[in-house]
């Protein structure tokens, strides 16, 4: 039994319908990434677990309990927010303490949670100082203890990471990853970095205008795609995805009639969508002419986005070359690592 279940849960604002009966478990003690572009319902749907928000319809359980009409407040759970939320007026330790002294909790016992839980984010020294004397990465571990410090049955996180820089963010995915595995906590983390979430789940759930795409564990999701959607939004860089004809003798093509030396088992005139991701496409002096449009060395690999035909590839190269804006290259696909796509509903076929 999931230690959170979601049930057909539907949230409509008027006549807006946001969610469209989101249904998922999430097992106890596990890291669970909500994902997906904006708008897609991510935010709407944590909200809605944490009981911040009513919900039009469905269920939602904690622990074996069911939820609907419970207070946020009785739900126990922690949600740590995108702006931080902190109280300005207040410094660290009484940030930290503010849930323990709406619930009454002994004096000595919260100090004693405010300690550990600031020892266990290295911010003993910051205490006694107030949210503007801090930096971003600062607050973001304040709002993180103050989560820690009510030992919740459930961590909720609602794009943490978003208002910090590049160097800072990547910091904060391995504290966040490590503070869940210290305490063993179940966490539901929302963000739109599918990166974020590929470094830091056990499971992901992918979210497009208010249904679910896929769920399962990060390299499933990528070696394995349901549907072109996801296969497009899970990797950095994306798979490039262009559709292509059967023909004859089972080999694909282009528009303009290029042969891509891709074979598959469906029938001559076939329409279909192929996908390929970047790291799967490669130099080779025997494949189709392509030309290159920019190159982005990257410092051990080396980014080409050339031009094929009708189409534009990325190519992810693990080593440093020396190309050039408009220079001629032959390209070639590794065939067991192609996806095909319904062109239709866009579901992945089963087929090569």
């Amino acid at each position: 039994m999931s230690y959170v279940s979601v049930a057909n849960l539907h949230k409509k604002f008027g006549t807006a319908e946001i969610l469209k009966g989101i249904s998922f478990g999430v097992e106890r003690g596990s890291f669970v990434s909500l994902v997906g572009p904006s708008g897609c319902g991510k935010s709407t749907l944590l909200r809605l677990i944490a009981g911040l928000d009513p919900l039009t319809s469905g269920t939602i359980e904690i622990d074996g309990r069911q939820m609907n009409g419970v207070s946020a407040r009785h739900r126990d759970i922690a949600f740590v927010f995108q702006s931080y939320a902190l109280y300005p007026h207040m410094t660290v330790r009484e940030n930290l303490g503010f849930s323990l002294l709406m619930r009454q909790t002994p004096a000595a016992e919260a100090q004693d949670r405010i300690r550990a839980a600031a020892a266990s984010l290295g911010i003993e020294e910051l205490l006694d100082r107030y949210p503007r004397q801090l930096s971003g990465g600062q607050r973001q571990r304040v709002a993180m203890g103050r989560a820690i410090v009510r030992d919740p049955k459930v961590f909720l996180f609602d794009e943490p990471l978003s208002n910090l820089d590049a160097e800072l963010r990547v910091r904060m995915r391995a504290e966040i990853r490590e503070l869940h595995n210290r305490l063993g906590a179940t966490t539901i983390y929302v963000t739109h970095d599918q990166v974020e979430a590929m470094t830091m789940s056990d499971r992901i759930v992918v979210l497009r205008s208010g249904d679910i795409e896929q769920i399962g564990a990060p390299l499933d999701l990528y070696d394995s795609p349901a549907n072109a959607f996801v296969a497009g939004f899970i990797g950095s860089p994306a798979m490039n995805i262009f559709p292509v004809k059967v023909a004859a003798g089972g080999n694909v093509r282009l528009e303009d009639g290029t042969i891509l030396g891709i074979a598959t088992a469906l029938a001559a005139g076939t329409e279909i969508i192929c996908g390929i991701r970047p790291e799967h496409i490669r130099l080779d002096e025997t494949g189709v002419p392509a030309v290159v449009r920019f190159v982005e060395v990257q410092g051990s690999e080396t980014l080409v986005a050339a031009q094929l035909g009708p189409i534009e590839l990325t190519i992810v190269v693990q080593q440093r070359l020396p190309l050039a804006r408009g220079e001629q290259i032959r390209i070639a696909f590794d065939e067991a690592k192609v996806h095909f796509f319904d062109p239709h509903d866009r579901k992945r076929m089963s087929i090569q």
